[in-house]
């Protein structure tokens, strides 16, 4: 049955606004740097250029010192990924992409320090006892534990008098809810699965028996803080011509002081016993009076929803310099 000439009118017409509807929601929800619709300057200092340090980037020619699923580990990879420009001492970086992210402001704070850096990171490992692997992500376990056990045993024998350790990761203990703690965790000691309570309690006496061997050294062990986790990524939150500013682009501080409380109480724990473990907040520079933005004066602080553009961990440079000058005092 053919269709007469009005009804194909019609119908061209109603495919034709599908379309235009699918176009411009496309426009709402893709990140502008991707579609690359003016105001490019806002978004190019998301990643680093080709020849930034290390693992300033993830992307597939810079991510050597960024170990993801499938990598083999290699003892070697720690001076490959060293920084020292003739310096004395160094920063040595230690955790996930958490840690991973504060590699530009690494850069630059150690110019200002006179200090060289090493900084070899992995993704998706959590910081607690036998370090083990986030539930949700398909990963190999040994490899989590052989660059945890391997990066804390690097420290040992190579760190100096003078040297920072800096722990860099979203979950830095996972204290477990009193519901939570008789549940199995992810971590096992001499093939013996450990409750969420038992990982916890172990993985603050492990890190102060490393605080005091890190003190008798004379190297200060500094615990990076989280930094906010927004509901969209930060390249939807930028007003453009074709869009409007959206909600869930900001954050209240009160909402992120339980999980900063929760940190400083077991780095409580852990200094009683050592004295040597710091925490460096990066909240008061990220985050304006009692509300946190993912941009600041039209630039981008973050690359999504809680990883550092190259700006904002260049941006939190001054601040990570002030604290080690006056843990240093």
């Amino acid at each position: 049955m053919r269709l007469n000439k009005g009804i194909k009118v019609i119908l061209t017409g109603m495919v034709a606004g599908i379309l235009c509807l699918l176009f411009i929601y496309g426009l709402y929800r893709l990140p502008p740097a991707r579609i690359y619709l003016g105001h490019a300057g806002r978004f190019a200092d998301l990643w680093p250029p080709d020849g930034a340090p290390l693992a300033a980037s993830l992307s597939a020619s810079q991510r050597e010192c960024h170990l993801q699923y499938g990598d083999h580990w290699s003892t070697d990879l720690f001076e490959r990924c060293a920084t020292h420009n003739g310096r004395r001492n160094r920063i040595i970086l230690i955790g996930n992409s958490h840690a991973q992210h504060l590699v530009p402001m690494l850069e630059a704070a150690s110019q200002d320090l006179g200090y060289g850096y090493t900084a070899l990171t992995i993704s998706n490992c959590r910081l607690i006892s036998a370090f083990q692997v986030i539930s949700s992500i398909n990963y190999r376990y040994d490899l989590c534990k052989d660059y945890f056990d391997n990066s804390l045993d690097f420290a040992v024998k190579n760190a100096i008098s003078g040297d920072i350790v800096l722990f860099g990761a979203r979950s830095l203990f996972d204290k477990p809810s009193p519901n939570e703690e008789d549940m199995p965790s992810g971590a096992y000691v001499d093939g013996k699965q450990l409750t969420s309570r038992e990982a916890y309690v172990k993985s603050i006496l492990d890190l102060a028996g490393f605080s005091i061997s890190m003190r008798a050294k004379g190297v200060a062990l500094v615990f990076a803080g989280p930094t906010p986790q927004f509901a969209l990524p930060a390249t939807q939150c930028a007003p453009e011509w074709f869009r409007s500013t959206k909600t869930g682009c900001e954050m209240p501080l009160r909402a992120l002081a339980a999980e900063k409380e929760s940190i400083q109480g077991a780095l409580s724990e852990i200094s009683a016993k050592s004295g040597n473990a710091y925490f460096w907040d990066p909240f008061p520079a990220l985050c304006e009076e009692m509300t946190c933005y993912p941009s600041r004066a039209e630039r981008l602080l973050f690359r999504d929803q809680h990883h550092l553009s190259v700006y904002g961990s260049k941006f939190l440079a001054p601040s990570f310099v002030g604290f080690i000058h006056n843990i240093r005092k």
